[in-house]
């Protein structure tokens, strides 16, 4: 019992074993003439390293202040400030991290079937928003929440 051990290749192991799962189950649902289907969600890493991501590269942010390119001679200056944050190198090492996670799961589903799931990001970032930096949520922007989530959940019955 427990956890195992480490091992290098755990993001495509657990993918190996969903399809296996799901694989199984098909072949027995053939045998025993059973209509069954099995949604294994392995897409969670690209949206909650998306998300924190963001939110660091927002505190980053709102730590230096408004911004603006105004005159032109100062944009390295302004990069180099934007680039050695420590809240902004976070939020984009997380923010990257967050595509091999993406890319894992482009190479086992339809890009058709995975990219809803990217737009819960933007409905999670938009209610942690509201925690996190005290944002206000319009009614029609939660409206616009709740018909996102939806659209996810009817992508993922399909």
């Amino acid at each position: 019992a427990g956890l195992p051990g480490p091992r290098p290749d755990h993001a495509g192991a657990i993918a190996d074993l969903a399809l296996d799962m799901r694989s199984s189950l098909e072949r027995l649902c053939t045998s025993l003439d059973l209509e069954l289907r099995l949604r294994i969600g392995i897409h969670s890493g690209p949206v909650i390293a998306g998300v924190i991501g963001q939110v660091l590269l927002k505190r980053g942010m709102l730590n230096m202040g408004p911004l603006s390119l105004g005159g032109g001679s100062n944009v390295l200056s302004l990069v180099w400030s934007i680039f050695t944050n420590p809240w902004v190198i976070a939020g984009l090492a997380l923010y990257v991290s967050g595509t091999l996670f993406w890319l894992i799961a482009l190479s086992r589903a339809d890009l058709s079937f995975v990219y809803p799931f990217a737009t819960v990001s933007m409905a999670l970032i938009i209610l942690i928003s509201r925690v996190v930096f005290n944002e206000s949520i319009s009614s029609l922007r939660l409206i616009g929440i709740i018909t996102i989530a939806l659209g996810v959940l009817i992508v993922a019955r399909s």
